[in-house]
């Protein structure tokens, strides 16, 4: 059954902040054949991120109940633990209540705990995927009743100025959006028709200034690259995390999330500056540049990824430069290690193709993808004297696309690029995106003054190849958070994988030095942490006794250096990518 409308309410009480209670009313689209029959509405909760967790987000639900316009209980049936039926007549109101427990923040999250929900000494943090019941709905209002002293941190529209009530933009933006309840700081940044609400909990409150100088400062200079601001608003939330050196940030809709285990201020700017650098910029390069068949939802890119991810991770980089946030050796140094990290997956798949499973495949999608973006800023300025550059290409992409609202294809990008060089780059995109072969970078890099040198490491087992092995489908984690099994039938989903043949294991390159010797119908020991206690499971290994394990590089050295005897027109252009004068 369609939806007319669905207008929700929101109650959380300051006594008991971990618990939220739901109303919302659905109202049905009137027709001809309504009256009288007895149509299905299709209730669903979604399931993003929560494969691994049985019951999904539907886990954290309670007491779920429908009622008509008199206020009668319906039937709901369940489908499974995130999707309901509920049998009507007309095309009457029918009301949902729930409750949804925040407990969340118990356990560890596969993809880090900055994208699910959490709460802090003074905030609670929800995602809507984990928060609201929906059916197939555009027009969405929500009302959110809280403590007097609270604040409401969203990126939707607020339509009464003194109440927190907003209008959503469709269902996807009710579903994707983060919300930030709580007695935490909040101020709205401004940049022509773009604005960034920042949200900042704990101990972050105290640098709520060095904050919005710096989202400010890249706002004005997104919006010079991209030739124009978007109307819209987004939501930027940063909170504090107990570990120190976590750094965590996701991407959902019109919102950013980040749990940062340092301080937010300006003597640990390189430490939390990439984050928000590369965040800001989806606001550009993320939902308004839209994808072929995408959905508008920045977490549901796929083949198109290596743009919006790694073009992104580039000028992110770039841009920090410009404005004097980082330095020039800050920016070869961490372009020596995204070209490592592309180095280590490059030729296991296409950067195209691996955006396909983004999260898996972070090296090739993000950093190669910012490599790419890099080859082709070096090799426009040089097409070009230094006349041109990828700021041209991002402006027309933003011009033709962003502002449409048309979905690109890749082809659209060599096009731009042709225009712009007068040259055919059709065969570079074949090569080094459509296909595997490895980005010469270094060539670019000659013509702008810098030499690289490259070293290789020992050669180790592929991982995949030794997963086969284990008879492991999918495995990983956020960054120091353990290795975890997923969808895997010989295990249990949140196994955590903690030792091979009693050798520690944290890392990929763990699991890979551990098994080099390894050979089909050999047994290993694997310790797992499951359920808050040790097992050791005895593994026989699988795989093709016909085929010899499959052998890459361990590590990877890359090192740039500027050349002392570089020309003038090659000092140019570094000095044109990074901003810098001569």
């Amino acid at each position: 059954m369609e939806l007319a409308s669905a207008r929700y309410a929101v109650k959380i009480d300051a006594d008991n902040p971990r618990l939220a209670t739901v109303e919302c009313v659905l109202t049905p689209k009137a027709s001809h054949d309504t009256k009288g029959k007895r149509k299905p509405l299709l209730l669903s909760m979604s399931r993003f991120g929560t494969e691994w967790l049985e019951g999904g987000y539907g886990h954290y639900l309670r007491d779920l109940t429908v009622t008509d316009a008199n206020g009668k209980s319906l039937v709901i049936e369940e489908i499974d633990k995130t999707q309901w039926a509920v049998e009507t007549q007309d095309a009457s109101p029918v009301t949902l209540h729930y409750k949804v427990l925040l407990n969340h923040d118990e356990r560890e999250w596969h993809w880090g705990r900055d994208e699910a929900p959490y709460a802090q000494d003074d905030c609670v943090f929800w995602p809507g995927y984990a928060l609201f019941v929906v059916g197939e709905v555009d027009d969405v209002e929500l009302c959110v009743d809280v403590p007097d002293n609270w604040s409401v941190s969203t990126p939707w529209e607020r339509i009464e100025p003194n109440r927190h009530r907003f209008v959503c933009k469709d269902q996807n933006d009710l579903m994707y959006a983060y919300l930030v309840l709580g007695e935490h700081a909040e101020r709205l940044v401004e940049t022509g028709t773009a604005k960034i609400v920042l949200a900042l909990g704990g101990r972050f409150k105290g640098t709520m200034d060095e904050m919005e100088r710096v989202v400010a400062a890249l706002l004005r200079m997104y919006s010079g690259i991209f030739g124009g601001t978007p109307k819209d608003q987004l939501l930027c939330v940063a909170n504090p995390y107990s570990k120190k050196e976590y750094r965590s940030g996701g991407v959902s809709g019109r919102s950013i999330s980040m749990l940062i285990g340092e301080t937010l201020d300006e003597t640990n700017r390189d430490f939390w500056l990439p984050v928000v650098a590369r965040l800001v910029c989806y606001l550009w390069n993320g939902s308004y540049i839209d994808i072929l068949d995408g959905t508008g939802a920045i977490g549901f890119k796929e083949q198109e990824y290596w743009f919006c991810a790694g073009f992104t991770q580039y000028y992110s980089e770039v841009v920090s430069v410009r404005l004097g946030l980082t330095s020039e050796t800050d920016f070869l140094r961490n372009l020596e290690r995204t070209w490592e990290a592309y180095l280590s997956r490059q030729g296991e798949l296409s950067i195209h193709e691996a955006g396909e499973d983004k999260s898996a495949n972070r090296e090739l999608v993000y950093d190669g993808g910012s490599l790419i973006a890099a080859a082709l800023d070096l090799q426009i300025r040089s097409l070009t004297e230094n006349r041109r550059s990828l700021d041209d290409v991002m402006k027309q992409m933003y011009r033709e696309f962003g502002l449409t609202g048309v979905p690109y294809t890749m082809s659209s990008v060599i096009r731009i690029v042709n225009r712009m060089t007068g040259e055919d780059f059709k065969p570079f995109f074949r090569r080094y995106v459509t296909g595997t072969e490895q980005l010469p970078l270094e060539e670019y890099l000659k013509e702008a003054g810098v030499d690289v040198k490259i070293e290789f490491g020992e050669r180790l087992p592929r991982l995949h190849y030794i997963l086969r092995m284990l008879r492991i489908s999918a495995i990983g984690g956020p960054p120091g958070g353990g290795m975890f099994i997923d969808s895997s039938p010989e295990y249990q989903d949140n196994d955590q994988l903690v030792g091979i043949n009693g050798t520690p294991i944290k890392t990929f390159d763990d699991i890979r030095k551990v098994a080099v010797d390894w050979e089909s119908g050999d047994v290993v020991e694997l310790t797992l942490r499951r359920e808050g206690q040790e097992i050791v499971l005895p593994v026989t290994l699988g795989g093709d006794v016909s085929k010899n394990l499959q052998l890459e590089v361990d590590t990877v050295d890359v090192t740039i250096t500027k050349r002392v005897d570089a020309t003038e027109s090659q000092r140019a252009v570094l000095a044109g990518i990074l901003g810098e004068s001569e």
